[in-house]
């Protein structure tokens, strides 16, 4: 009776052994397949804010303009109600963070040398935050009194990674 099961379980070890041979043996490439990752590491990103245009509303007379009422709609005295600015941006810092990540994906087999994969890969959370500093060249605007200076201004900027996902497709070697 012991001679029998022993017997029997050597049998099924060989079947389960040949079929996973058989398996192993109908695949293309050794790299093909179902694939998951999950990653920690250290990232860097580096904004880069280059200099343009900003466009800001006009909106009411400071006091202190000689011929001009206080408080009111700079549109009211024919002025428009944006104008437009040089801007640049200055002491722009790198956000310098951890980041985790999840990866999933399957690669086919082409050939022995060669497979297609695909793939998705997901960033979770927020990093932690840079700083910079945005400024707006002063101006001019014509309106129904003239030629009126207006203002520049500076404005802090704060800069944060959010969630990222990532698709892509890869060929390997």
């Amino acid at each position: 009776m012991k001679q029998i099961k022993i017997s029997a379980l050597v049998l099924a070890a060989a079947s389960i052994a040949s079929t996973g041979a058989i398996a192993q043996s109908s695949k293309t490439n050794a790299w093909e397949g179902a694939y998951g990752q999950v990653g920690v590491g250290f990232g860097i990103f580096t904004p880069k804010i280059g200099s343009g245009a900003g466009v800001s509303p006009t909106g009411n007379t400071p006091a202190g303009i000689p011929g001009l009422p206080a408080n009111v709609p700079w549109t009211s005295l024919g002025y428009p109600a944006t104008v437009s600015q040089s801007a640049s941006a200055s002491n722009v810092n790198n956000v310098n963070t951890g980041i985790a990540n999840i990866a999933a994906g399957y690669n086919f087999g082409i050939n022995e040398s060669y497979i297609l994969g695909v793939g998705a890969t997901y960033y979770p959370g927020a990093s932690s935050s840079a700083t910079g500093q945005l400024s707006l060249a002063p101006t001019t605007m014509n309106g129904g009194a003239g030629v009126i200076p207006y203002r520049g201004a500076q404005q802090q900027l704060h800069t944060t990674l959010k969630t990222c996902i990532a698709l892509y497709l890869h060929q390997d070697m």
